[in-house]
Protein backbone atom coordinates (compact mmCIF):
# COMPACT_ATOMS: atom_id res chain seq x y z
CA UNK A 1 0.00 0.00 0.00
CA UNK A 2 2.80 2.36 0.93
CA UNK A 3 4.20 1.92 -2.52
CA UNK A 4 0.93 2.01 -4.34
CA UNK A 5 1.10 6.04 -2.87
CA UNK A 6 4.26 6.67 -3.16
CA UNK A 7 3.98 5.91 -6.91
CA UNK A 8 0.62 8.04 -7.24
CA UNK A 9 2.94 11.14 -4.99
CA UNK A 10 5.59 10.60 -7.21
CA UNK A 11 3.25 11.30 -10.23
CA UNK A 12 2.73 14.60 -8.51
CA UNK A 13 5.95 15.72 -7.68
CA UNK A 14 6.85 15.07 -11.52
CA UNK A 15 4.11 16.96 -13.02
CA UNK A 16 5.57 19.94 -10.44
CA UNK A 17 8.95 19.62 -11.72
CA UNK A 18 8.66 18.62 -15.61
CA UNK A 19 4.85 20.65 -16.36
CA UNK A 20 4.15 23.21 -13.13
CA UNK A 21 2.27 25.28 -15.60
CA UNK A 22 -0.37 21.99 -15.91
CA UNK A 23 -1.11 22.24 -12.43
CA UNK A 24 -2.83 25.39 -13.30
CA UNK A 25 -5.57 23.32 -15.38
CA UNK A 26 -8.86 23.70 -14.51
CA UNK A 27 -9.88 20.08 -14.35
CA UNK A 28 -13.11 19.51 -12.29
CA UNK A 29 -15.68 21.74 -11.04
CA UNK A 30 -13.51 25.01 -11.95
CA UNK A 31 -10.56 23.59 -9.18
CA UNK A 32 -7.05 23.31 -10.91
CA UNK A 33 -4.97 19.93 -11.16
CA UNK A 34 -3.14 21.33 -8.20
CA UNK A 35 -5.79 21.34 -5.96
CA UNK A 36 -7.98 18.26 -7.52
CA UNK A 37 -4.76 16.00 -6.98
CA UNK A 38 -3.81 17.06 -3.36
CA UNK A 39 -7.21 16.47 -1.82
CA UNK A 40 -6.66 13.09 -4.46
CA UNK A 41 -4.33 12.33 -2.48
CA UNK A 42 -5.33 12.95 0.93
CA UNK A 43 -8.41 10.55 0.70
CA UNK A 44 -6.55 8.05 -1.03
CA UNK A 45 -4.22 8.33 2.08
CA UNK A 46 -7.46 8.18 4.50
CA UNK A 47 -9.13 5.29 2.73
CA UNK A 48 -5.44 3.00 2.37
CA UNK A 49 -5.70 3.80 6.25
CA UNK A 50 -8.60 2.37 6.82
CA UNK A 51 -8.17 -0.64 4.54
CA UNK A 52 -5.01 -0.95 6.91
CA UNK A 53 -6.76 -0.99 9.59
CA UNK A 54 -9.43 -3.82 8.49
CA UNK A 55 -6.65 -5.85 7.40
CA UNK A 56 -5.21 -5.44 10.80
CA UNK A 57 -8.67 -6.26 12.75
CA UNK A 58 -8.66 -8.90 10.73
CA UNK A 59 -5.81 -10.63 11.33
CA UNK A 60 -5.98 -9.72 15.14
CA UNK A 61 -9.07 -10.97 15.84
CA UNK A 62 -7.65 -14.47 14.09
CA UNK A 63 -4.66 -14.78 16.16
CA UNK A 64 -6.91 -14.12 19.58
CA UNK A 65 -9.33 -16.77 18.21
CA UNK A 66 -6.12 -19.07 17.61
CA UNK A 67 -4.99 -18.43 21.05
CA UNK A 68 -7.47 -18.63 22.50
CA UNK A 69 -8.02 -22.78 21.20
CA UNK A 70 -4.29 -23.34 22.29
CA UNK A 71 -5.71 -22.58 26.10
CA UNK A 72 -8.17 -24.86 25.51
Amino acid sequence: MFLLYALIYVGFVAINIARPALMEAEVLWGLNLAVVYGFFLIIFALILALVYNHLCGKKEAELTATRSEEVK
